[in-house]
């Protein structure tokens, strides 16, 4: 068993965690956009579906 492997990926999840917390972060704060682009969505749909 190579501990010095397993030494670097727990330290490398932690990084990934704490890169992913960030990123949740920055998400919430924009959360309007993303919302928008899944409501324009069903109307693209709709659109599709008049024709």
């Amino acid at each position: 068993v190579d501990l010095l492997n397993i030494r670097q990926n727990a330290e490398h999840n932690r990084y990934l965690e704490r890169l992913n917390s960030l990123l949740h972060r920055k998400l919430n704060l924009r959360q309007t956009p993303s919302a928008n682009v899944s409501n324009a969505t069903p109307s693209v749909n709709l659109a599709n579906n008049s024709r």
